[in-house]
């Protein structure tokens, strides 16, 4: 009679441990990249959104009240705009924005619907490109960025409106 016990750590038995392990651990890995990803583009819709509000902000209304320009304090307005009609531009309202710059950033990013990110408005001549205006920041190479371009009229010239939000 055959009296055999069977070995607990057979070949097989730790080929398919190696085997379940390593699946397992592809797994893990495969998620969290997956959801990474889902982190990034959801993070990036959220700044695409916010970028498109301020452009629209600033190139669709006159802002409210309609002569925001003229308020001692900007914080009386209720929303930014700079055009007189809609994608012409108010010089007015261009060099007030301009004036703002250093004391009223935070209060422009709140009225602009991008309080929670850096931004950065840019006013470039159509045909060659030069700046005109600058207000806000400029993001640096290592940020994630989203930007819109609109084009205006400003001052009888065709310009670009280059709003960018980044992080």
């Amino acid at each position: 009679m055959l009296n055999g016990r069977g070995q607990v750590f057979s070949a097989d038995l730790m080929m398919a441990a190696v085997v379940f392990l390593f699946i397992i651990t592809l797994s893990i890995v495969y998620s969290s990249e997956v959801a990474n990803r889902v982190y990034f583009l959801e993070e990036g819709q959220e700044r695409d959104q916010a970028v498109l509000r301020a452009g629209d902000a600033l190139l669709l209304s006159p802002g409210s009240p309609a002569n925001w320009e003229l308020l001692s304090d900007v914080s009386q307005a209720s929303s930014l705009g700079l055009v007189k009609s809609r994608n012409v531009l108010d010089s007015g309202k261009v060099q007030a924005l301009l004036d703002l710059n250093a004391g009223s950033y935070g209060r422009i990013k709140e009225l602009l619907g991008a309080s929670k990110y850096d931004f950065g408005i840019s006013l470039l001549s159509l045909q060659s490109r030069q700046s005109l205006a600058e207000f806000g920041m400029q993001p640096g190479s290592e940020n994630r960025v989203s930007a819109v371009n609109r084009i205006a009229l400003y001052k009888g010239e065709e310009v670009i409106v280059r709003v960018k939000v980044f992080e």
